[in-house]
């Protein structure tokens, strides 16, 4: 009988935790498609990047550390981002500010989990956030911010070449 017990508790235990997980998840994408996030420059790097800060908002920490990269994009071509007195401001892709409603579908896809975004983005130090970068706004809620690496003149070359956005030569 004990026997079951534990067989039971090994295979209900594992499937409860999957579940919260997959859970969470859903919260984070879900915080994704509303794109609630902040952004903050921190300089830029070499080739092309831009280095941002990013704190995402999510149920844990671990979905919002997900979620960095697709809103690290998602502020390169459609936010831009100001400067502050740590760096320098970066001035976002989408001139027109139709892009993402005229060419939705394209997005969809691009940002969907596992997406083309994530050629143009890397996180720095593997996601490892630093003292003070996550924040428990309350029961559900968590702040975490995120150094990430965004291959600024990458994404804008690819965006270009799907005629998502004009190109720079295209004047305004």
């Amino acid at each position: 009988m004990k026997k079951i017990i534990v067989l039971l508790l090994l295979v209900v235990l594992p499937m409860s935790v999957f579940a919260q997980s997959k859970k969470n998840t859903k919260k984070a994408n879900a915080n994704t498609v509303a794109w609630m996030y902040e952004v903050e420059p921190c300089g830029e790097a070499k080739a092309g990047g831009e280095m941002i800060k990013v704190w995402s908002y999510a149920p844990d920490v671990t979905s919002a550390k997900a979620q960095a990269a697709k809103n690290a994009v998602h502020a390169v071509i459609f936010k831009g981002i100001e400067a502050d007195g740590r760096g320098h401001g970066i001035v976002k892709l989408d001139r027109t500010n139709n892009a993402e409603t005229e060419h939705a579908e394209f997005f969809k896809g691009f940002f969907a989990d596992g997406g083309k975004y994530m050629q143009f983005v890397t996180l720095v130090n593997n996601g490892v956030t630093g003292a003070g970068d996550i924040i428990k706004l309350d029961k559900k809620t968590f702040k975490v911010g995120v150094v990430v690496l965004v291959n600024y003149k990458s994404l804008r070359k690819y965006l270009e070449d799907q005629n998502v956005i004009k190109k720079l030569s295209a004047g305004f």
